[in-house]
């Protein structure tokens, strides 16, 4: 993982050059889920903070939405209910103006093993 973000870091410096600001917000989104797997929530937060102010400004909703799904994802997982499900109703606003229904379905999903918490449910016998 330190390799990737090697080579993320690297390719920020390029892309900042050529002045593209989409995949400069892309790459701050994918090196916030490096840092979401090695568990440095502050590089986390600040990375995708970045990507989602980059696609704001772009209007980029598509990007947006992804970011808000990585957000929802985050906050599922570090049992911020609240935060995660405000994440996941963006994207599934966004999706649902793009007629976009496999992400739009995937969102669904995401929404519901966070409002339901998975562990219980899956433990629970039947």
């Amino acid at each position: 993982m330190n390799s990737a973000l090697a080579f993320y870091e690297k390719d920020l410096a390029i892309f900042d050059a050529q002045k593209d600001k989409a995949i400069i917000a892309t790459t701050f989104k994918n090196m916030a889920v490096i840092y979401d797997h090695k568990n440095n929530h502050s590089k986390f937060l600040d990375c995708i903070d970045k990507g989602l102010h980059i696609y704001l400004a772009l209007g980029d909703d598509k990007g947006i939405a992804s970011v808000c799904v990585n957000m929802d994802l985050y906050f599922g997982y570090e049992k911020q209910q609240q935060k995660s499900v405000y994440h996941y109703q963006r994207a599934i606003n966004i999706y649902s103006k793009s007629c976009n229904p496999s992400e739009l379905s995937k969102a669904y999903a995401y929404l519901l093993m966070i409002k339901f918490d998975m562990d219980s449910v899956c433990t629970t016998k039947i």
